[in-house]
């Protein structure tokens, strides 16, 4: 959607559409947020690993 407006404005305003998506770009993307979810996750699960729930639950 913000793209199209992007391309519409730049358009009606310059006469070239700026705005351009490119398949690599969402698989990059994709890529990049599921390594982000990975490494972010190892944090908890170390701290579990560490931390005896039962104890912490009756603090």
């Amino acid at each position: 959607m913000g793209i199209v407006l992007t391309n519409a404005a730049t358009r009606h305003l310059l006469g070239v559409a700026v705005a351009v998506v490119d398949g690599r770009l969402l698989a990059v993307g994709l890529a990049v947020s599921v390594l982000i979810g990975l490494v972010a996750a190892a944090y908890p699960l170390w701290l579990t690993r560490r931390t005896r729930i039962v104890e912490v639950l009756n603090a």
